[in-house]
């Protein structure tokens, strides 16, 4: 007989009850990270078109947070989310540019993946 899964509190990711991880989600955002897309539940429940609304999300998270840390690593609760903020890429100098517009997309792609997944489980938990 199959052992009997439980819902884990806000992710909509489900473990075993012998606390092994099963398929689904991972949820990579903690802290202010995770409450931010965490804050977006409400608002995926209301869109009308979700491509966009991921775009916007994703567009927003790296404004508040910038691309210094990977998406799933964590600044302190204390940090001055101002010092986080992406410079522009215009302020850099010309040899550099290239390699931070790619690595800048590299992000932003990994970034809306994850938290289309993140986002699309919370807003489903009833």
């Amino acid at each position: 007989m199959a052992k009997r899964t439980k819902k884990t509190k806000n992710t909509g990711s489900s473990e075993k009850e012998n606390d092994q991880p099963t398929r689904g989600p991972h949820n990579h955002f903690q802290g202010l990270k995770g409450k931010f897309l965490h804050d977006q539940a409400e608002a995926f429940k209301e869109a009308s078109e979700q491509g966009p609304f991921y775009t916007r999300v994703a567009q927003e998270f790296i404004q508040t947070f910038g691309y210094k840390l990977k998406y799933e690593e964590n600044s302190p609760e204390s940090t001055d989310l101002n010092t986080l903020k992406p410079e522009l890429l215009d302020d850099l100098p010309k040899e550099d540019q290239g390699k931070e517009r790619q690595d800048r997309l590299t992000y932003y792609e990994g970034l809306r993946e994850v938290s289309i997944a993140i986002i699309w489980s919370v807003g489903h938990v009833k």
